[in-house]
């Protein structure tokens, strides 16, 4: 069984950016982050095309062992950066890909996550790309991390693994390292996300993780709704925690000048906008417009949603957020 894993984290770097002004002030050619598919498509299913701002291929030391990965980086005009690793893999069997959902590397003195080695990636860049940013917002937000196992030569039909191999599939996309203990009930949610075009192919859909088997090796397209997918996910846990603080704010500024106690647990809804679900306060009013910015550059304006100003307004879009003024 050959193919690659490939690792996506995403983060929300708080501001807002221009594309169009990247490439026009940056002295270099930039290359489009996403490849043409060959397959026909409708003119309006169109993904948000990032550009690649970052590529490099080299050999680390891991828990794997010494392996070869190559690494790009999307930038996003919702000012969002994709990093994206990715590493080959020859395995005997499905249970033999599992310590690649927790790769760790290694040099010297340390060994250290997938998570923080992409991190040290988008920090970087991150500083090379304040002088674009606008419309700063303090909202941290943990990156959204996701994994794919492709699949281009398997010695065994692909039927095989949506007939025989269920319970190990589950297991592989969970990081669990007992699969004959997984639950009937797990393994049928597990699979309730599949599907199958031709009769040599197959992709299972998971939270955190999938499974693509293509023999063909083309299956570019089918990352790109995976990545725009998770980009979606990560926006709207952004846009949560904005709402969030801004209406506790607002909460504790209203009981306080009243003589209250500032408290926001009155009115608490459960979120379930993303997978950590928390206690938050009820939205606050707000007026959408969907103006653009300044376009100053190299300084950071007033606080501004990461969020759906327009119904025309999609997480890959290259124009500048919507600006939310309450």
């Amino acid at each position: 069984m050959k193919g690659e894993v490939v690792y996506y984290r995403l983060f929300d770097i708080g501001a807002a950016i221009d594309l169009d002004e990247v490439q026009r002030r940056v002295a270099m050619p930039f290359l489009s982050g996403r490849i043409v598919s060959e397959r026909a498509a409708p003119k309006y299913a169109r993904l948000g095309q990032p550009i690649l701002v970052h590529v490099d291929q080299r050999e680390v030391e891991t828990n794997l062992g010494r392996i070869t990965v190559s690494i790009a980086v999307h930038l996003y005009g919702v000012c969002a950066l994709s990093v994206v690793v990715r590493t080959p893999f020859d395995a005997s069997s499905l249970r033999d890909l599992r310590p690649y959902g927790i790769l760790r590397l290694r040099t010297a003195d340390q060994e250290e996550t997938l998570d923080a080695y992409c991190a040290r990636i988008a920090e970087r860049i991150e500083e090379d790309l304040v002088p674009y940013m606008h419309d700063s917002y303090d909202v941290p937000i943990d990156p959204e991390p996701y994994t794919v196992y492709c699949v281009t030569v398997s010695e065994h039909p692909v039927r095989t693994f949506a007939n025989g191999w269920r319970r190990e599939v589950t297991a592989l996309l969970a990081s669990d390292p007992r699969p004959d203990d997984i639950s009937d009930e797990e393994v049928e949610d597990t699979w309730k996300s599949w599907l199958s075009y031709y009769q040599d192919d197959l992709v299972v859909v998971e939270w955190d993780a999938a499974l693509l088997i293509e023999p063909t090796a083309s299956y570019e397209d089918t990352l790109a709704v995976l990545e725009v997918a998770n980009l979606q996910l990560l926006e709207l846990r952004t846009y949560d925690a904005f709402l969030d603080r801004r209406s506790t704010r607002r909460t504790m500024t209203s009981r306080t000048s009243s003589g209250g106690r500032p408290c926001c647990a009155a009115g608490a809804r459960r979120s379930r906008s993303s997978r950590n679900s928390a206690w938050t306060c009820p939205r606050p009013r707000s007026r959408w417009t969907t103006s653009p910015s300044s376009g100053a550059t190299g300084s950071w304006g007033r606080c501004t949603a990461p969020a759906r100003g327009s119904s025309s307004w999609s997480p890959g879009d290259t124009r500048s957020r919507p600006r939310c003024r309450t």
